[in-house]
Parts: C-alpha cells; sequence; structure tokens
C-alpha cells in the first residue's frame, strides 16, 4: 500500500505511537509522518505510506493552521502546561490593544528560538532529552515563516489565536514569546492543528478507525502520477 492518510492525532498520544499503532494494523513497516506534533497537542498529522515515504520532505512543507490557548503571567519549563511553572507575575492586567500590537509584530518572517523541549538535534542528542537530564543547551534562532495571527479571543490572563505559519515554527514558542514581550511571561494550555496544506479535519481518520484495516485501506489517499514520477526520479 502507498500512499498518504490523515490522522486526528488525540492529546497524550506521541506521533510515534500513532505510525505504530498503523503499522500494527496494516503489517507495513514503511511509515513516517511530515512533523512532529507534541503530546500535548491534538489535530492533524500526515502519514506516508510505503513509496509515499520519498516524499515526507514535500508535505512538511505545506502551510499549517493552528488553534492555541495561551495564559499570561505564567512561564513553565517546558511552554505548555505540562511543564513546571519557573516564573509567575504580579501584573493583574494588559490592556487588549497592547495585546493586539505585540501579535502584530510576529507577523511575516521573523527569527524563533526553538524551545528546549523539542525534537531538534544539538550536538547529535534532541533537546527533549537534554531538557529532561536538567541541563540546558544554547539554540540558534531560525528563520520561520507566519502568514497571520488572527485574535480568536481576549481576557486576561487568557487568549485564543488561530495561527497560519510555514515549516518549522513553534505555536509554543510564539506564546512563550508574546508573554516575554509584554514582561508576563506565558505558556501553552491548548494546541490544536487544525489545517496542513489542503487537509483538513474532514479527510482525518480517528485512532479508533486506524485499528481497523478495511478503513484504512478505504481512506488511504493514493499518490498522485506527478508524485509517482518524483518517486522515480
Amino acid at each position: 500500500m502507498d500512499g498518504f492518510l490523515v490522522v486526528n492525532k488525540p492529546v497524550s498520544w506521541s506521533s510515534f505511537d500513532i505510525v505504530k499503532l498503523t503499522r500494527n494494523t496494516t503489517g507495513i513497516k514503511k511509515i513516517g509522518h511530515t512533523g512532529t506534533l507534541d503530546k500535548e497537542a491534538s489535530g492533524l498529522l500526515i502519514l506516508c505510506l510505503g513509496k509515499a515515504t520519498k516524499l515526507v520532505e514535500e508535505f512538511m512543507d505545506k502551510e499549517k493552521e493552528y488553534w492555541v490557548e495561551g495564559k499570561l503571567g505564567e512561564k513553565t519549563d517546558t511552554d505548555d502546561a505540562s511543564g513546571k511553572v519557573i516564573e509567575r507575575s504580579v501584573v493583574r492586567d494588559i490592556p487588549l490593544s497592547d495585546f493586539k500590537r505585540v501579535i502584530g509584530e510576529f507577523v511575516g518572517e521573523i527569527y524563533q528560538t526553538p524551545p528546549m523541549y523539542s525534537a531538534i538535534k544539538v550536538g547529535g542528542k534532541r533537546l527533549y532529552k537534554i531538557a529532561r537530564s536538567g541541563r540546558t543547551v544554547e539554540r540558534k534562532s531560525r528563520k520561520v515563516s507566519v502568514k497571520s495571527i488572527d485574535i480568536l479571543s481576549y481576557s486576561f490572563p487568557y487568549f485564543r489565536l488561530g495561527v497560519v505559519c510555514g515549516r518549522g515554527f513553534y505555536v509554543r514558542a510564539l506564546v512563550r514569546d508574546i508573554g516575554d514581550r509584554l514582561g508576563v511571561g506565558a505558556h501553552t494550555r491548548r494546541l490544536v492543528r487544525t489545517r496542513m496544506g489542503e487537509y483538513t479535519f474532514h479527510d482525518a481518520l480517528t485512532v479508533d478507525e486506524l485499528r481497523d484495516r478495511e478503513k484504512i485501506i478505504s481512506r488511504c489517499i493514493p499518490l498522485t502520477p506527478i508524485q509517482k514520477s518524483k518517486i522515480k526520479m
């Protein structure tokens, strides 16, 4: 079976958990995913099956859309609600006008420092493994692209955003940096990937459906002629 699966990953499942379940159901060993989704996050994950694994990079370049809920006034060591609070602010309110101004500063091409708890490698080791050992290392800022950020709701200290971005962008880092720019700190409470390229929840299989081989076969997106030609090249 060569093609793609769009999966709605639930919270508490790692991206590899989804790959492992799909391997067990289908018997296909060659399966890869097109961009890690945090264990604490939920939403769309695209799997490449068989020969389609040669096109992983193509899918990683697709535009992504997220829904995120953040909390101002508290920083955590993981930049999300699963971590330990390391700073608390005494500020009791921030005007919406100030919040809007800061949000606007993150639209376009920006430089972003990845979180310590991420899958990026430094010195051959995953950052999250270094972080779990209690160490922090310097991370290089990377240029990333943010197409748009919409404020869906704001009631200090909580806010919700809709974010459309490119490859390599960390929403947790965005929330962290918004808090730092406002001088109060912040962390991510909930994160959902709602779109990858042209794919949405309408195309997605649930975890329960991934246990059904016939369902996977019927929902597998086949390779297009152009994609087949790329694989042969």
